[in-house]
């Protein structure tokens, strides 16, 4: 999208996220490869933290009837209370179910239930509907349509946000990148308290940040 926001940059932001600022690159497009209401275990998975950076959950594809996905190498498929993991690429497709969300490679059903979360095991790319992402997806299924989650890492996830809020990345505009990386990181630190509880984090769309 061509819009773009203007924001005031917090004094006590950390400008510790400079560090990916070179290899910013998120999604976008490639020529080739490409929650339920109700019970206690239906509720969404809260934020992952870890000791390093946060993970943010983001709302990619909003209430598509089905998915596809694609995964160049070996990845990891998990649903309910079990996972599995498998050495080979695959193209799966995404739909809603009786049980909630089913991912599927062909007939064989590889995940079934309220959530399935499908990661590639060596930090590779994988495709939603050919376009390109970091990290891993998480599928809901809503009003028998199926909700497309990225979780990812923070800083990868800021290395999307960058070309797509302020441009292709030259070096004259080093400052500009620095002051919107702060503020990006800072805007979606906040939506991780915010959205406790809740499906996702953030929205890929200027109702949050551009991804």
């Amino acid at each position: 999208m061509n819009r773009r926001r203007s924001y005031t940059i917090p004094r006590c932001a950390a400008a510790t996220v400079l560090w990916f600022l070179a290899s910013c690159g998120g999604p976008r497009p490639a020529t080739t490869p490409a929650a339920l209401p109700g019970s206690e275990a239906a509720r969404p998975a809260a934020p992952v933290r870890t000791g390093k950076e946060p993970i943010v959950r983001v709302l990619v594809l909003d209430a598509q009837k089905s998915v596809t996905v694609s995964i160049p190498g070996a990845f990891d498929v998990e649903a309910g209370d079990g996972g599995t993991r498998h050495r080979d690429g695959a193209r799966l497709k995404v739909t809603a179910s009786g049980a909630g969300v089913r991912v599927a490679e062909g007939s064989r059903i590889l995940g079934e239930g309220e959530s399935v979360t499908v990661t590639p095991t060596a930090g590779g790319r994988i495709y939603v509907n050919g376009k390109p992402y970091r990290g891993g997806l998480r599928f809901y299924a809503a009003d028998r349509k199926v909700l497309t989650l990225n979780v990812i890492g923070i800083d990868d996830y800021l290395k999307g946000v960058l070309p797509a809020e302020i441009g292709v990345l030259r070096p004259e505009l080093h400052e500009a990148y620095r002051a919107q990386a702060i503020v990006s990181r800072s805007y979606a630190i906040s939506k991780l308290d915010e959205k406790r509880g809740e499906r996702y984090d953030l929205r890929a769309t200027i109702m949050d940040q551009v991804y």
